[in-house]
């Protein structure tokens, strides 16, 4: 769950907000007002896409075949990072923290037509099952992506302290194995501004047949970055 749900970070746990800029890495990319960050020169008279940071908050799951995870698939138009700030003990005496799966985004549009297609997934909704945020991979479904179709998945586990880097089009779920908080914000680097345009034309066709709006305002926050 995303927290403040209706307000900004910085306006409600301002502490909190400034905490975050110190601690996280690279901050000339990652922070609010990072000066490599192109989202970060919205004037000070409009009302600006939030792209955070936010507070989440999740229970602990199993990640096996019968459980759906935290986060299921989908991908990010930005660049992003997440940043572990706690984890509980896990009630079984298992791992903490979470269970991070990234697929590289030149893999999304084979992985796209495999969820549609195989037999395994027979995914029948409508756009794009990774925009539809509807799947969740088993431990088996990646075994079976890896072997019949040469996919590999980048998994690993996240702790409390770590920073993990999402790269804008890269397909990705999170299984947290306790109960977590994580603060996460969205940035726009000129390395992959070419992906988040490709991107921006991907989500228009998608919300042509599924509700949602256009939030970043790409080239309203562009032109923002390029009268700085």
């Amino acid at each position: 769950q995303d927290w403040p749900p209706t307000e900004h970070l910085k306006t409600r746990y301002s502490q909190h907000y400034d905490s975050f800029k110190l601690a996280v890495p690279f901050p000339d990319l990652t922070r609010p007002d990072g000066a490599l960050n192109l989202a970060a020169h919205f004037p000070d008279n409009v009302i600006s896409p939030d792209l955070g940071p936010k507070l989440y908050s999740a229970f602990g799951t199993v990640d096996d075949g019968s459980h759906h995870g935290s986060t299921r698939l989908h991908k990010d138009l930005t660049d992003a990072v997440n940043v572990m700030a706690h984890a509980s003990v896990s009630p079984c005496g298992g791992s903490s923290g979470a269970r991070w799966v990234i697929f590289h985004r030149n893999d999304a549009p084979v992985l796209s037509k495999l969820l549609r297609e195989s037999s395994r997934f027979r995914f029948e909704g409508p756009g794009d099952p990774i925009h539809s945020q509807s799947i969740y991979l088993t431990p088996g479904d990646l075994q079976f992506l890896h072997d019949a179709h040469g996919i590999t998945a980048y998994v690993f586990i996240q702790q409390p302290g770590d920073a993990v880097f999402i790269p804008a089009g890269s397909p990705h779920q999170v299984c947290n194995f306790s109960d977590s908080i994580k603060v996460a914000y969205d940035f726009i680097c000129m390395e992959n501004l070419f992906k988040t345009l490709e991107l921006a034309q991907e989500y228009r066709q998608e919300r042509l047949v599924n509700e949602g709006g256009d939030v970043l305002q790409i080239f309203k926050t562009l032109w923002d970055a390029w009268c700085c």
